[in-house]
């Protein structure tokens, strides 16, 4: 758990603010089986699955990126304009710089090509995993998933 005073001031908004962003994380929550505690003296946590967790970051962190910062990435332009404080906290921008240049290496060599959208969330993936995996948090699968989807 993080003391929700930590967490305003480490986001950069104040407490009210946090307040409500927890409010309407709250409602995101439910939507992936996970739960967003808040106790007092305590502090704030986030409690579920640890594949539930990634899967909503994930989709947060689509969701609250302008498009047109894809179209800059294609173009070898700045990238992730669109960024604010709490979302740069999320993730280290080196990190998608270098995911990015590893990225449009081999974009070329897919049969065929990605929507903006799937390259901003593949993106994110890759990024997002890397960071997990290095505090190791690993996220297992189960193997007959695996088996069903390992040649599409």
């Amino acid at each position: 758990p993080i003391k929700q005073y930590s967490l305003a001031h480490e986001i950069g908004v104040a407490q009210t603010t946090l307040t409500n962003l927890l409010d309407e994380l709250e409602q995101d929550a439910s939507e992936y089986q996970l739960e967003l505690e808040r106790r007092r003296g305590a502090g704030v946590s986030l409690n579920g699955s640890e594949a539930k967790k990634r899967e909503m970051l994930s989709h947060l962190m689509v969701e609250n990126l302008n498009s047109t910062s894809v179209y800059s990435v294609i173009e070898n332009h700045f990238v992730y304009q669109s960024l604010n404080t709490s979302q740069l906290s999320m993730v280290e921008l080196d990190h998608i710089f270098q995911v990015e240049r590893v990225l449009m290496d081999y974009l070329s060599a897919l049969p065929y090509t990605l929507t903006e959208a799937s390259y901003l969330t593949l993106t994110v993936h890759i990024v997002l995993s890397i960071d997990r995996i290095k505090h190791g948090e690993n996220v297992s699968i189960d193997e007959t998933i695996y088996q069903s989807v390992k040649d599409t």
